[in-house]
């Protein structure tokens, strides 16, 4: 099954969009519980694959080098690379597509500085209207703060831009272009990620995609509140595993995380399903 997923997601883009949601929701629905895959029953739409491709990756414990790196023939265990070239290292192989991530990052910025077809322009874009629940009380304070930086990583973007441009005007060294490039490209994506979040939350009746930093909690909070009481049981086993493993090991972020989700599922258990707990 995991294999399965991994074809799935490393051929995405050579398959329809459509076609490749319904077979993730097959797959993710063959192993998740009903309320986990309740949200993506109810149809396709581009910001619920998004989603939908996050949760599948969590459920499997997929990371994106697997998915690059997979081949259709193995069936290795997790954290084991494949290079798919017996005359290169794997150091080799992950710096090729290190050069090609940069490469396409490039291709991004240099199609962002098409500042008038660029929909993200903040005198063209008319936010209200792109994302109508910001004007509802009960949408989340966090994902509302989100506009005001999108808005300052814009304009930081086109700040930087200004000064590239200026920059060549003047034969600056091309060590000082490169280093306004990356700061362009850092605002530029955080701008894109929150874009992101904003979409997600749009396209999918109110859910959190919660990849952005200052949404995580938020995310949490939904997935606890998409179990059911076997769900909330088994998942606080789990994290209560996970806190003293992460302890133990020293690593001690983790091991909030871990507590934070192990109170959440304790304190819904004992609102709504009568369970006591002794701290």
């Amino acid at each position: 099954m995991r294999n399965d997923v991994l074809k799935l997601l490393r051929d995405q883009k050579s398959t329809q969009n459509k076609v490749l949601y319904n077979a993730l929701l097959k797959a993710y629905g063959d192993t998740a519980t009903t309320k986990q895959v309740y949200h993506y029953q109810t149809g396709y739409t581009p910001g619920k694959l998004e989603g939908l491709i996050y949760d599948v990756k969590k459920h499997f414990f997929i990371t994106d080098k697997e998915v690059v790196l997979f081949e259709e023939e193995e069936d290795l265990p997790l954290g084991v690379i494949i290079t798919g070239d017996e005359g290169k290292s794997d150091a080799e192989i992950l710096q090729e597509l290190e050069a090609e991530e940069n490469l396409k990052k490039k291709n991004d910025l240099l199609a962002a500085l098409k500042i008038n077809d660029n929909p993200d322009v903040i005198e063209g874009m008319k936010f209200r209207n792109e994302y109508p629940f910001l004007d509802n009380p009960n949408t989340p304070d966090e994902l509302k703060a989100l506009v005001t930086d999108k808005i300052t990583a814009y304009k930081q973007y086109a700040g930087v831009v200004a000064s590239i441009l200026h920059a060549e005007t003047q034969e600056k060294s091309e060590a000082k272009l490169y280093e306004l490039g990356k700061e362009a490209l850092a605002a530029y994506e955080i701008n894109q990620d929150i874009k992101a979040e904003l979409d997600f939350y749009r396209d999918s009746n109110g859910r959190i995609l919660g990849e952005h930093e200052k949404l995580k909690d938020l995310r949490m909070k939904q997935d606890v509140y998409d179990m059911s009481e076997a769900d909330l049981v088994k998942n606080r086993a789990n994290a209560m595993k996970n806190v003293s493993k992460n302890n133990t090991a020293g690593k001690i972020q983790l091991a909030e995380y871990w507590k934070k989700k192990q109170d959440l599922i304790e304190e819904r258990l004992t609102k709504e399903f009568n369970k006591n707990f002794n701290k």
